[in-house]
Formats: structure tokens, sequence, C-alpha cells
């Protein structure tokens, strides 16, 4: 493809929610065009084939299915789960389930437009008591790789576990955390939690026969411990389903052909990934936002989910809140194992919080009980990059979310010109530098936004605010790029396109039972050109619980040896014109 062309997609031809049928195919041809300094060029692109079906019915399309409906397949331990994920009896006092922060129509993020607008953390059961940080998404955290967080080798950061911080490490141990904060569901007896409430509460509330149904008619004689295990359980078990995770973006359905990107869309997708054709080794886009390099996604598609994140641990340098209330939280009397001693002094440390009082130390290694050596391990003021899917995902237009870990974000523009302008001014040109001493002294203009929540150039991304545009290759100690935020040097155009691309992520932009036949394809070969003597590669993906086989053809003659989910082709003479398509096959059928 060149630069100025618009990224082909074509539709899927395949019939929604009808089992997958041997033959149906999405043709991609070769063909000749000029370009590439008279050099021939082969173009992989669409045919207009009568066969390929249209865009998805109206009535399909914006209309997701109601919760708890049959289409998700739900087991009844997640049909159990998301019984009590909604049941407003199990806190103290009664009145806050995990809905009650974790609403569906907000992407599993906190629900009252308001409070994310003035304080961006929610409140607790008790009147008057606050958690530190804003709610983080319930939505597609089964995707998360199990804690506690690891140093990966594959690009040298922290990754995994569950919360901003990973203290959890895995979806059960999540779901047993909030029942028996003092901030969020207050399951207390005499200041300490205690799960033998929330089994009683369940043994005696309107699920307790289900419960029996699906854990043995004897379970609740089974001592409290392994109970309270089997409840968090039932409820990772529904935020596994679909309904939580359902995959039914625009982008989704541009993956899987059902839809088209306008041009911004596509621009903000291009921006996001430094990539013309949107997939991480797909060909060098002029311009990068850097995104994709802690919100990423598998090179090849049949790899992994879209997920929009590689779960690592980052300090961007969010400014603090001044609205979070958990600043003024300060009375022991009335909150005694939830309250906040150190006032407006409190600092969050992320990762530093967990990893040194694991350790027997204070948070952050600071302050009284530390052992002098402060942050040795390098963690303080980092925390998890998450899911990008439902990002925007609100229940009204005007709904306002809040974002970054500490609430202080209210609108996915202001993130996105935060990322682009950490390091500027109100002056032209003028760049902070977070290395000095005073990174503020002698500053022409008027910062754009407040200092770091924690500054310590041993963690901070980007400290010196070098230019994003210097650096596209992403070779920075730990495999990121060294000006992945903070001076992107982007246009007030390409801010919108990333915000417009963002949007796409939101689930509910079609009906899943587009996507429930036998193999459904949720990623379509795209466009593109190649100079002869060069490659080019094409993907395809698709959803299947049962191992897939791949076995790509050209005019309807197997490629020996050519039965991965992607293809390369190496483009040296006219000899390699002709159509291409990939049969797939699993235990239940095949599809082309």
């Amino acid at each position: 493809m060149r630069q100025g062309d618009k990224l082909g997609t074509s539709k899927n031809p395949t019939q929604p929610g009808l089992p997958a049928v041997t033959g149906v195919t999405m043709p991609w041809s070769i063909r000749w065009a000029c370009g590439c300094a008279a050099a021939a060029v082969v173009a992989f692109v669409a045919s207009g084939s009568a066969r390929l079906a249209p865009s998805p019915p109206p009535d399909l399309v914006g209309h997701p299915p109601t919760l708890g409906s049959d289409l998700f397949g739900m087991t009844p331990k997640a049909k159990l789960g998301r019984d009590l994920f909604f049941d407003t009896a199990l806190s103290t006092p009664v009145g806050q389930s995990c809905a009650s922060c974790h609403e569906p129509s907000a992407g599993f993020t906190f629900p009252d437009s308001e409070i994310n607008r003035t304080l961006g953390v929610a409140p607790g059961i008790v009147p008057g008591r606050f958690g530190s940080r804003a709610v983080p998404q319930v939505s597609y955290a089964s995707f998360n790789p199990d804690g506690p967080p690891f140093l990966s080798p594959f690009i040298a950061l922290y990754v995994g576990g569950h919360f901003w911080d990973g203290h959890a490490t895995d979806l059960v141990d999540q779901a047993k955390f909030p029942f028996l904060n003092p901030n969020e569901m207050n399951n207390l007896t005499h200041n300490l939690g205690d799960p033998s409430l929330v089994v009683q509460k369940v043994a005696q509330g309107t699920h307790a026969a289900r419960f029996k149904e699906v854990f043995g008619a004897n379970v609740f004689s089974r001592p409290t411990a392994e109970v309270y295990q089997k409840v968090a359980e039932a409820i990772a078990e529904y935020e596994k389903s679909m309904e939580v995770s359902p995959f039914s973006s625009k982008y989704d359905a541009w993956r899987a052909g059902l839809a088209d990107f306008t041009d911004q869309e596509l621009l903000g997708l291009r921006l996001f990934t430094g990539s013309w054709t949107g997939r991480t080794d797909g060909g060098t886009f002029p311009r990068f936002s850097h995104c994709v390099e802690c919100h990423s996604i598998p090179s090849i598609p049949a790899g992994d989910p879209d997920l929009w994140t590689n779960t690592c641990y980052q300090n961007i340098g969010v400014p603090r809140n001044p609205g979070n209330p958990f600043y003024t939280q300060t009375a022991a009397a009335s909150n005694p194992v939830g309250y906040n001693p150190l006032g407006a002094e409190y600092i969050d440390y992320g990762l530093g919080d967990f990893f040194y009082t694991r350790l027997g130390l204070p948070r952050g290694n600071v302050g009284p009980g530390s052992d002098g050596r402060g942050d040795f391990i390098g963690v303080n003021g980092l925390f998890k990059a998450p899911s990008l899917r439902n990002v925007d995902k609100r229940p009204s237009p005007n709904f306002v979310k809040a974002y970054m870990h500490n609430g202080v974000f209210k609108s996915l523009e202001e993130v996105v010109h935060f990322y682009n302008t950490r390091n500027l001014t109100t002056t032209p040109g003028e760049i902070i530098n977070f290395e000095l001493d005073d990174p503020y002294a002698g500053l022409q203009g008027t910062p754009l936004w407040g200092p770091p929540e924690y500054g310590s150039i041993d963690t901070l991304l980007n400290p010196a605010g070098d230019s994003g545009m210097e650096d596209h290759s992403g070779t920075g100690t730990g495999g990121e790029s060294t000006a992945q935020l903070g001076n992107l040097e982007l246009t007030a155009q390409e801010e919108a396109a990333i915000v417009a691309f963002l949007k796409t992520l939101s689930d509910g932009y079609f009906h899943p039972e587009q996507q429930t036949g036998c193999l459904p394809i949720i990623s379509q070969p795209v466009s593109q050109r190649t100079c002869r003597g060069s490659s080019a590669r094409i993907t395809v993906a698709a959803r299947s619980i049962a191992p897939v086989t791949y076995q790509w053809r050209r005019d309807g003659v197997p490629l020996p040896g050519e039965t991965n989910s992607f293809f390369t082709a190496v483009i040296a003479s006219v000899d390699q014109t002709g159509v291409y398509d990939c049969v797939l096959t699993s235990a239940c059928g095949s599809v082309t």
C-alpha cells in the first residue's frame, strides 16, 4: 500500500450465526500496478466477488444481547457468579455489589458520572469512606497473565497480576479483596476482614439454592475458607465469560470484515501502531505515537486476542488528583484500618506499595521502618497499563469517565493530550527536563500539567522530554522507546484521530450472534502493496476453542508448507500472481 491510499476492508464471506461451510472463499489476488520507482508493485486486494456478505444487518448493530442471555453460553457456575456479582446484599451494611463499581454499561468501571467528574475514585458502602485509586475495569481482565508481577524476559518490564499494582494473583484472588476492604464492601469483624460474613450472606441469600446446585448440597457445611474460595471462583468464572468480554466492538467488526473505518479512525489506528496495516509487523507508517509499545497487540492476529495491553507497569508521570477524597480521609476513629495517616502528603507508589510491603518494609520503602536503601528494586510509581478495550464505553454521550490510576483525567482527549505534551509548557518549544534538580527553574511558560505524583527519574518514562518522532524503533534499555511520551509532536488533528480510533474499541457495536458459527473469522487479510523482489505478509484469524489448522492455497492449489496463520509472499516475478485463500479447519468443520 502506498502513502495516501486507503486501507482496504472487505466483508466477511461467512453468513453470521450459521455454521461455517467449506468452499466459501475470501480470495486475495496478486495484481500488477505501477510505482516503486518504475518497479512492479504487487497488491493484495479483495476481489469484488458477489459471494461476499453485506455489512451487519441494522438490527444487530448497536444492540448487544440482554445481560444473562443464553447466547453467551455461560456455564451454571458462571451464571451463579453473575448473580453474586450483582448481589447488593453481600456488603456490610447491605447496598453495594461488585457491579456497583463495575457496571457493564460503563465498560465494567464506575457508573456515576458526577463522582467520576468531581472525585475520580469510588465511595465505599460506609458513607465518607473512599479508596485511594480509581476503579479498574473488569472487562478483559481474564486475559491478564497471573501474578504476582514478574520481570518479563521479553520486554524487560514487570507484567502480570490484577489491580493497578498487581497485588492479586488471579481473578479468584482479585474477587476476594473488595468484600473485605473497609473502603469498599466492608465485611469486617473487630476491624479485621471476615469472610464468614460473606459466606453467611450467601448461605442465607436468594442464590443459596443455585450455589448448592453448582457446588454440592452440603457445600455450606464445609469450612468457611473453602466456601469463600468457591464464592470467588464463581465470580471469576463470570468474569471470564463472553458477557464480560464479548469482543463485539467496531474494531472487531472491522477486523472480521463486517465494518469500515472512517478515514479518521484509520489514521488513529496507524498512528497508534506505527503501521500502515494496523498490525505491528506491517509496513512502517511515517508518524508514530508509541502507544502500542505498552497497549500492544500481537503481530500475528491468530496468536492471541487483540487486548491493547501487554499489562506492563510504567511510571508515565501522572499528576496528583487534587479531588481525590482519600487525601482528606484522615480520621482513624471513624475508619481505623482504612484511613490515610499522611493526609495530603500521601504518595501512591504503585507497584512499590505492593512489592515493599510484601518484603516487610513500608510502602515504597520510604519513611519509618525503611531499610535506608530507598527504591532499590526500581518499582516506585509504576502502574499497570490496562486494556484499552471499552476505554470509551459509557451509558450516555455526556457521561464522564475517570482515567488513570487516580482518576485525575476526565476524557480521552485529555489523556491523549497528556501523553503528547507532558513535558511542555505554554511557550512553544520549551521542554521541562525532569532529570534536572529543579525542572521548573527558569521556565518562560506555564507547565501544561501538574508535576508527576512520583517524579523520580529512576522510574519516570522519558524524563528529559525527548521528541517522540526522533526514535521510531523502540530501542530503550527495556525495549521501550526513550521517547514514548511527553513530547510526541502530534498535531491536534492526529490527537483527535487517536481518540476516534480508541472509541472503536467499545463493545456493543454488533451482536455477538454474528460470531457464533463453528469457526468465525475474526480477522481477514488486509490489503497491501509491495515492490517486486520484496515480501508481503497476509494473516487470518478465527476464534475457536478447538485447535485450528491452516492451509494457504493459490488458485485453489495448496501451497506446500504454508500451514501457519500467516503467509509471506516473496514477490519475485509475475509467476506469483493469482488468487490466494486459506482453509481453516478444526474439529467442528472448515471455513475458507
